[in-house]
């Protein structure tokens, strides 16, 4: 484009300016005019989306349109949009509509956003409003007194609306709602025909009829009057959801999806039509749909009980419990007498474990309830599995009563008296299940598992054979007559049950974990890892596959694997316990507490009240020393296990590692009083009466338990320990050795040999020899051996046995470190190597740290050796030893002030450590 054309354009778009500036204003308000015209026009014939286009653009044109403004509020009021209506009629107000005009329109866009205060407050009655206008405020605030739970206030109020006009129809539809909130059904009928008979083109009356009669039970008649609502105003809101709910609840679905969709499209986040999509999609077999619709029902009304009430039950269906149970929660807290939502919340507390809590939410309704066998029978299980039988059998009776064709009853009553030990009755009772034949399926796996249970094994493997014969299809059969077979010592017909029920579905996991653990006992451990890894195809945190995987890599020492298998079982499977409590085990066998304590906090998140958990937790706290936290935990344990002595007997624990014997000792006589016979308490008493000295009274007690245990190494190992403390070695190793007569025990073979030992005994070792002839897989013997070898400064026969420790256990850190020291002891150039494995299986225990900071010091790497010992010295700096090579290295870094300082220190803890010697004469060499 040139300058010049340019130019042309500017001078031409001035001209136009000046035009336009000097164009008659009149034309505007004409134009803005005739879209209200249009406007009024559209909302007449019901067309409420054309209405407010061209009330908006008459407003455009002219802004300050005050009739515009308010047709406009009244248009977003049909459409319940009650903040927009709010907006345009206050915006009318300030253009100067008058209150006169504007009082019921503002009221009820208040009382559409749940503003019950401002409808009170904002619109008031003025002394020169008409008798009609009056009436109409005064409805407004009726319709506040009822959002704000005030009944009597809002009859009040609607009657004195009706003496001021008799005629007001919205007064006489507010009291015909409120007597129907009230079940006064045939009154409301009465008070809403009487509002139709003045205005039969009263949408709002026809719908408000709907609802009524929809309370009667008459739901054809209800969706005729949603029908005659829809048809005098087609796109009203609460005409369209009466008319979905009624048509879903008889089943039409395609009309209530109309009514849903329609509005929607007004309001996307209408919470009503939301749930209702929610409820017709959940029918519909659309779990997922339904609960995103519910989300957005809750981001906006976040109590929306029948809400929470459905995402309730999807999140059971789902397996999602937890969820699950915080949704019921709820709806059951703010409606205690919701026996749906009751019902669905016990058997989500059963899902958990949490059979208590389930006796506790059904128990108060059961009165009421007399004739409901699905509540009786949760009831009933819920007893049998908080283990109160006979509760449980009372219950599951009264349902089978009322419903003697239950055959689901039948199957959990005769788990009651499974659980009684009535082993008799229960058969007769699935017998019963089975014969009903209906939905049996469960009674007749129930059957076949009780004769399995009580190793009937032929009486199983026919009742697994006439199972498969009425479930042709079903892989079930065959996996249970294969663990019928395996009872029956028949492998090759078991393997050959599983490879049928792998046939039948080669997803029928169980089959295959089944062929998997025959293996393992058959020592095929290769087949068996490929079965589980299979399982894990399909199912990557199947619990069983990997448990049985961490189970397997723990024999073989796999330390990586072990720990791998168990994070992932872990992980995968939220909230269960068993990878949980195997993790713990794990953590405080390798001595990290902390972490251990980790993993047993958050299972304690999720079941606060479990035994198991508790248990674990408490005995992590110990292993990490926070005795007090621990001490917590226990009384926890006890509180939710007062019969039981093991609480008692763990308090008596941590009160002991707190230095309270006094405390200790009478929680371990508690114990025993519940239990006279718990070993651990005993056990934990006598060494307590040790520590004080008390030989007489601990003798008593091991004496007590050798009664009670003849044929048990606990009460001899206890005698011998007690005499050893006493200065009697030679009397401690006839206890030992009597022992050992009784019962074979490496720990009394350990303790012998302690004894022989310290009475001087020329080979003590013998007797080690001897144990490992006759027990080559104790590696627990093996490891004393080694040590004593190394001791004994048979630094070759140490490594050999070290050796084979470390074949079966490759990641011992404990034998990685003392083969480490005897190695180097030897010259040998892999001593380096064994401790570099051990410190990284271990990089926090301070020993593993200073044996390779030693070793590396004495080969020459000082650079690399001292940062380490620095590290060992920091986690244990009690002890010379380890001050000791420090200070080598220190010295041989070039040092000596510093290394001066830390011999010193070393002798001062401790003048006579092992290597004290050197120490001092290393000091009188600087």
């Amino acid at each position: 484009m040139t300058y010049g054309e340019n130019c042309n354009l500017t001078w031409k778009a001035a001209l136009l300016g000046i035009c336009l500036l000097t164009t008659p204003a009149l034309v505007w308000a004409e134009s803005s005019a005739e879209y209200l015209a249009e406007g009024q026009a559209y909302l007449k014939k019901g067309e409420l989306g054309a209405a407010i286009i061209q009330l908006k653009n008459a407003l455009k044109q002219d802004p300050k349109n005050k009739i515009a403004r308010k047709t406009l509020g009244d248009a977003y009021l049909l459409r319940s949009d009650g903040a927009g209506a709010e907006k345009e009629l206050e915006r009318a107000r300030s253009l100067g509509v008058g209150m006169s005009e504007l009082a019921g329109s503002l009221g009820r866009a208040y009382l559409m956003q749940g503003k019950a205060d401002d409808a009170l407050e904002k619109v008031q009655l003025e002394d020169g409003f008409s008798p009609s206008v009056k009436a109409d405020i005064l409805v407004v605030h009726a319709n506040a007194y009822m959002q704000k739970s005030q009944p009597d206030e809002a009859e009040a109020t609607f009657s004195e609306a009706l003496e001021l006009n008799p005629q007001a129809v919205d007064a006489l539809l507010g009291l015909g709602r409120l007597v129907a909130m009230k079940q006064q059904l045939d009154k409301a009928v009465e008070l809403t025909d009487k509002a139709l008979a003045i205005n039969p083109k009263s949408s709002e009356g026809w719908t408000i009829k709907g609802e009524i009669v929809r309370q009667k039970g008459d739901l054809t008649a209800a969706d005729t009057h949603f029908d005659k609502a829809l048809s005098l105003r087609p796109l009203s809101p609460p005409a369209l959801l009466g008319s979905a709910g009624v048509n879903l609840a008889l089943g039409n679905m395609e009309k209530a999806n109309r009514a849903i969709d329609q509005v929607l499209k007004l309001s996307p986040s209408h919470p009503l039509a939301n749930y209702l999509r929610a409820v017709g999609l959940y029918r519909n077999g659309d779990p997922d749909g339904a609960a995103e619709a519910l989300q957005r029902v809750l981001r906006n009304v976040p109590d929306h009980l029948p809400s929470l009430q459905v995402m309730g039950a999807i999140n059971f269906s789902k397996g999602r419990y937890e969820q699950a149970d915080q949704a019921l929660s709820r709806v059951v807290s703010a409606q205690p007498g919701n026996i749906a939502a009751i019902k669905l919340l016990a058997s989500i507390q059963l899902q958990l474990g949490q059979a208590k809590k389930a006796v506790e939410i059904l128990q108060p309704v059961q009165a009421k309830a007399t004739d409901d066998a699905q509540l009786l029978a949760l009831l009933g299980t819920a007893y049998l599995r908080s283990g109160q039988n006979a509760e449980g059998i009372k219950y599951l009776e009264r349902a089978a009563e009322l419903d003697p064709q239950a055959a689901g009853v039948r199957t959990q009553l005769a788990l009651g008296h499974l659980a009684s030990g009535e082993t008799s009755q229960a058969v007769k009772e699935l017998e019963t299940a089975v014969d009903l034949g209906k939905n049996v399926f469960q009674a007749e796996l129930m059957l076949t598992l009780v004769h399995l249970r009580k190793q009937d094994f032929d009486l199983a493997l026919k009742q697994a054979k006439t199972f498969a014969e009425k479930n042709p299809d079903s892989p079930l059969p065959h996996n249970l007559a294969g663990a019928a077979y395996l009872g029956l010592e028949k492998t090759a017909e078991a393997r050959a049950e599983f490879n049928m029920a792998l046939d039948k579905d080669t997803r029928f996991l169980p089959a295959r974990m089944n062929l998997g653990r025959l293996f393992e006992r058959e020592g095929k451990l290769d087949e068996a890892r490929q079965a589980y890894q299979s399982t894990l195809k399909q199912q990557p945190s199947h619990l069983g596959a990997l448990m049985s995987l961490a189970r397997m890599a723990t024999r073989q020492g796999q330390e990586k694997e072990v720990l791998k298998y168990l994070q992932k079982a872990w992980e995968g499977n939220d909230g269960a316990l068993q990878p949980g409590l195997a993790l713990v085990r794990y953590y405080n066998q390798r001595k990290q507490p902390l972490r251990a304590v980790s993993i047993a906090r958050e299972m304690k998140a999720r079941h606060p009240d479990n035994p198991q958990v508790l248990n674990a937790l408490g005995l992590s706290q110990m292993e990490s020393k926070d005795y007090h936290a621990a001490l917590s935990t226990f009384e926890a344990l006890r509180r939710i296990s007062p019969d039981s002595p093991q609480p008692l007997y763990l308090l008596g624990l941590a009160r002991k590692a707190l230095e309270q014997p006094k405390e200790a000792r009478q929680y371990f006589e508690k114990a025993l009083v519940i239990a006279k016979d718990h070993l651990a308490a005993q056990l934990a008493l006598a060494r307590l009466e040790m520590q004080e000295k008390n030989s007489d009274a601990a003798l008593r007690i091991a004496q007590d338990i050798q009664q009670q245990l003849p044929d048990d190494a606990a009460g001899y190992r206890l005698e011998g320990d007690i005499l050893m403390q006493a200065g009697q070695p030679a009397a401690a190793a006839k206890v030992y050795e009597n022992g050992l007569k009784k019962a074979e025990s490496p720990r009394l073979v350990v303790a012998l040999y302690i004894a022989q030992k310290k009475v001087g005994k020329t080979d003590p070792q013998t007797l080690l020899v001897t144990w490992l002839k006759e027990h080559p897989e104790d590696l627990a013997v093996r490891a004393v051996y080694a040590s004593a070898l190394q001791e004994a400064g048979n630094l070759q026969g140490a490594v050999t046995q070290y050796q084979k420790l470390l074949a079966e256990r490759p990641n011992d850190v404990m034998v990685l470190n003392n083969l480490a020291w005897a190695a180097q002891q030897l010259g040998q150039a892999d001593a380096v190597g064994y401790a570099e494995r051990a410190y990284k299986l271990a990089p926090e225990i301070p020993a593993v740290i200073d044996t390779l900071g030693w070793l590396l010091v004495s080969g020459g790497d000082v650079q690399r050796g001292l940062p380490l010992l620095e590290q060992a010295v920091a986690k244990a700096p009690h002890l010379a030893e380890i001050r000791y090579h420090l200070g080598v290295a220190l010295y041989r870094a070039g040092q000596k002030s510093e290394a001066r300082a830390e011999l010193k220190r070393a002798l001062d803890m401790d003048d006579s450590f092992t290597s004290a010697k050197q120490a001092r004469s290393l000091l009188n060499e600087m």
